[in-house]
């Protein structure tokens, strides 16, 4: 779980400190203050830590720092990024600075390895080694050191725990919601994901492999769709059929396809019972749904989530909430929004302030007064969504 995060130079993050972090933050505030910057520098720290090698099209700068629990120990990491002009080849060269160690139960702090430009120093080796200046440390260390060496062990849960740290910008795009799919298509995504670890946005198949190797998580999504839960879907139906083709040489042949039907809750439909395709599902219902599937499917240890509430009506905002706090034992959950639905449903203490000045964001929690005031409000009938209003206005 993410405890504490610091970002320096990361857009409009010039020196932003989210502390005292606890299973559900919420980052609340005015457009254009920063809070899609806070999410994005997390995701871009977890997205360079853990790749075998930067982007060629360039990374961007930034300095991110994050105190990490797992298990009973914390670690301490830290990514720079420098973009530097070169004289010997086309746009900006990167320059990473990386630092880990690990804090045990005693508080005794362990030093695993620091890292500049080309070199890294193995620090409880007290040995160095040499990676390429566009390869990030960690999967480089992985990659070549032997198995058994003991700061691996260190290495190993820290990068899996970066490795699953999830965006979620939740735009609307027809390809994100393309059904039915082709085995093919399927199959491509699979290669990907077995290839890199990440599910991608795109809905269809990670249902598809759902389907094919773990029936319980679409039963677990079905419960919370269902007449028991947000009772939004009364049953998710997927279905492989062989379709006739043609091969280019005009050979008869078929190919695997996934069709998708959805039966929308009875209640909603007063009582009449049919499939509908994706596409004909309410927007709101799109959007919870492509929430949940991500909740369930990608086992996140941090989920990013922007502005879950949009096109969301607020009596199943509330619901859906409600499941999202209960599973944040597994997912970590830290939120932008600018709903009263979403504030009024979770502790003072999970708020953040985030503001803007002078284009840089700042970013802070309540204040002792301010949560002490908060409960009063609270305890009078008082919506803290208003009272944080006043609170943002000061």
């Amino acid at each position: 779980m993410l405890k504490r995060v610091e970002i320096k130079y990361f857009r409009s993050c010039q020196n932003v400190v989210l502390d005292n972090l606890g299973r559900v933050i919420v980052l609340a505030g005015r457009n254009a203050a920063g809070k899609t910057n806070i999410l994005r520098a997390i995701e871009w720290l977890a997205s360079v830590a853990t790749s075998a090698a930067l982007p060629k099209g360039g990374v961007e700068s930034g300095n991110v720092l994050l105190d990490v629990l797992i298990g009973d120990s914390i670690y301490h990491y830290s990514l720079k990024v420098e973009l530097r002009q070169s004289p010997s080849r086309e746009g900006p060269l990167a320059a990473l600075t990386e630092e880990l160690s690990v804090e045990g139960v005693d508080g005794a702090l362990t030093a695993i390895f620091g890292r500049k430009n080309e070199e890294v120093n193995l620090s409880q080796t007290e040995s160095k080694i040499g990676i390429g200046m566009a390869a990030p440390c960690m999967p480089a260390l992985l990659s070549l050191l032997p198995a058994d060496v003991p700061i691996l062990a260190s290495i190993r849960p820290f990068i899996s725990f970066l490795a699953r740290i999830r965006y979620y910008p939740l735009l609307d795009s027809p390809n994100l919601d393309k059904y039915p799919i082709s085995k093919a298509e399927y199959d491509e995504w699979l290669a990907r994901y077995n290839s890199t670890g990440d599910p991608g946005e795109e809905v269809s198949p990670r249902l598809v492999h759902a389907f094919l190797t773990n029936t319980a998580q679409l039963d677990e999504l079905r419960s919370l769709l269902g007449p028991n839960g947000l009772g939004l879907l009364d049953e998710i139906l997927i279905h492989e059929a062989a379709v006739p083709t043609k091969s280019e040489d005009h050979k008869e042949q078929t190919e695997k396809w996934y069709w998708f039907y959805f039966q929308p809750s009875l209640q909603a439909v007063r009582g009449r019972r049919f499939l509908i395709p994706f596409e004909n599902l309410s927007a709101g219902t799109r959007r919870v749904f492509r929430i949940l599937v991500s909740l369930i499917f990608d086992q996140a240890t941090v989920m990013l989530l922007e502005h879950p509430e949009d096109g969301i009506h607020r009596g199943l905002l509330g619901k859906l909430i409600d499941v999202l706090q209960t599973y944040s034992i597994q997912s970590q959950l830290i939120i932008s929004s600018h709903s009263s639905v979403v504030f009024n449903m979770l502790h003072p203490g999970s708020v953040r302030l985030v503001t803007s000045w002078e284009g840089n964001t700042r970013v802070r929690p309540l204040t002792p007064d301010e949560l002490t005031l908060a409960g009063r409000f609270l305890e009078e009938d008082g919506a803290f969504s208003d009272f944080l209003e006043s609170v943002s206005e000061d």
